[in-house]
């Protein structure tokens, strides 16, 4: 029986990598002749420079940045093959970066994003993935800007605060290059499914702080309908706009970046669909399985595939909520840590998980059917 292995991380405890490893280890112990083919995902936060350069080939280029809340730390972005340059959000400015581990959401800001996008266009990379998940921040890519040349500035219009933007002065590389961001989220920059909204709390911020970072942004996307002439409505309603603490939008206006859904781009690198057609059963995971899966996560996009090539899915999670993606192959099931007793995000859960996947997969595929 072959399996198609394609998992997110589990945040805080194991890269996709491991998962993959580990979940592999489980059903070798109960099908030893089970023919694995890993494929450890990304959607554009944490693991996405992994990803991109399993998949096309590359190196890693160290780089020293500042980091969410100023201070210098150590950091790398990719170079693939064909020269395009590989930026992950999550190594310069993520939550892993915060000192302590400590978050500060008013505070943290993009800035060594810029920095290292900066580094990349004076290395001659005129082709840039950047990865906008797992930030610390909630700037709408202000900082980022700031260290790319852009003036930004405070006034009072009609009432309303409005950041001023001088683009007079941006770095000279962002005219010819070519940016794809890739968002793992597909939630808008304001309002109640917004950015600030919806992950401010889990970035540290209360209520209070919510309102102020909400107010930022507002500001913020007001400035960027002047320096780019499409309505702020527009700016900010874009899917993924919300990425990243806002990065999204923030891509778009400074980066000239196109917005896709990274999940779907990288599972296109990985060349997922027709791994999972010569499979005869698709796995895939999370740390936790709920709500937010559906907007654009490694999970939903995984099923998609699963459906597309009419092959039964099992997903591994940590914790489920009863949300599964309604797009999803018949059947699917999940097999979350309740249900296995707990301890499923422990080493020895995900390798017991496997061995369960390993006698699942027996009744829900027929291998001698798989042209």
């Amino acid at each position: 029986m072959k399996f198609l292995l394609a998992p997110d991380k589990f945040r805080g405890t194991f890269t996709a990598s491991e998962v993959c490893a580990l979940l592999s280890e489980g059903i070798r112990q109960e099908d030893p002749g089970a023919v694995l083919d890993a494929a450890p995902m990304a959607d554009g936060g944490e693991g996405t420079l992994e990803a991109v350069l399993r998949a096309q080939g590359g190196t890693m280029v160290p780089v020293r940045a500042r980091g969410p809340l100023g201070e210098w730390i150590d950091a790398a972005y990719g170079v693939t093959a064909a020269g395009a340059a590989v930026i992950e959000s999550a190594r310069v400015c993520g939550l892993r970066c915060l000192p302590a581990g400590e978050p500060r959401p008013l505070e943290a800001t993009t800035y060594g994003l810029g920095q290292v996008v900066a580094t990349a266009l004076e290395a001659g990379a005129r082709t840039i993935l950047l990865g906008l998940g797992g930030t610390a921040t909630t700037d709408g890519g202000a900082g980022m800007a700031e260290a790319l040349g852009y003036r930004i500035s405070r006034e009072e219009a009609e009432g309303e605060v409005v950041h001023t933007i001088d683009a007079s002065m941006a770095h000279p590389g962002l005219a010819t290059a070519r940016v794809t961001a890739l968002c793992d989220v597909s939630h808008p920059l304001l309002g109640p499914a917004g950015s600030a909204a919806v992950f401010g709390p889990q970035k540290g911020a209360g209520p209070a702080e919510v309102a102020v970072l909400e107010s930022r942004l507002a500001a913020l996307a007001r400035g960027a309908a002047r320096l780019t002439g499409r309505p702020e409505a527009e700016l900010a309603g874009d899917p993924g706009a919300g990425a990243g603490g806002g990065l999204g939008m923030g891509a778009a206006v400074f980066l000239g970046a196109r917005l896709v859904p990274g999940a779907i781009f990288l599972a296109g690198l990985m060349l997922l669909s027709r791994r999972a057609e010569e499979a005869d059963v698709v796995v895939t995971g999370e740390g936790s399985l709920d709500s937010q899966t559906l907007g654009g996560k490694v999970v939903s996009a995984v099923l998609e595939l699963a459906a597309e090539a009419g092959r039964p899915a099992l997903v591994a999670a940590g914790r489920w909520d009863g949300t599964l993606p309604e797009r999803r192959p018949e059947p699917t099931e999940v097999l979350a840590g309740a249900d296995q007793g707990g301890g499923i995000v422990a080493r020895d859960g995900l390798i017991r998980l496997g061995r369960h996947i390993a006698r699942r997969a027996r009744g829900l595929a027929k291998p001698e059917g798989r042209c």
